[in-house]
């Protein structure tokens, strides 16, 4: 299964004692492949540098730039879908270059997508995400 993980969900999954650390474990057991591009990167790590110890970033900088399961993309078009937040563009953007199977977000700008039609995106609540692995 492959998903893109907006960063919000990302920060609390990488919590030991997080509910959504469910989804980060899945990823860390190669269960899930993550879908990335540039700009999702650089936006992880700057909010991980943010709310987490140095020696904890700089760990979980490096699994997410070199383990198998994190799949790196380059989109090549830029959807600008004027119903969503700009900041939010590039993990639309790289679910559909990734062809990823979810987008898993808990912001509200994202929640419309999956009923706007074209691209087709289908993203999921964190906590859908979770029953959805529960299943």
């Amino acid at each position: 299964m492959k998903i893109v993980l907006d960063t919000n969900v990302l920060l609390q999954a990488v919590s030991p004692r997080n509910p959504f650390r469910v989804i980060f474990d899945g990823v860390l057991d190669e269960k899930i492949n993550l879908v990335v591009s540039t700009e999702i990167m650089m936006e992880y790590e700057e909010l991980l540098h943010r709310h987490r110890a140095p020696a904890d970033a700089a760990r979980l900088i490096r699994f997410l730039r070199f383990a198998p399961n994190i799949l790196a993309i380059s989109p090549a078009f830029r959807w600008r879908l004027p119903y969503a937040d700009p900041d939010d563009q590039k993990f639309v953007d790289a679910y559909v270059a990734g062809q990823a199977d979810y987008l898993v977000s808990n912001d509200r700008h994202l929640a419309g997508l999956g009923a706007a039609g074209f691209p087709a995106v289908r993203v999921v609540s964190a906590e859908g995400f979770l029953e959805l692995l529960a299943a």
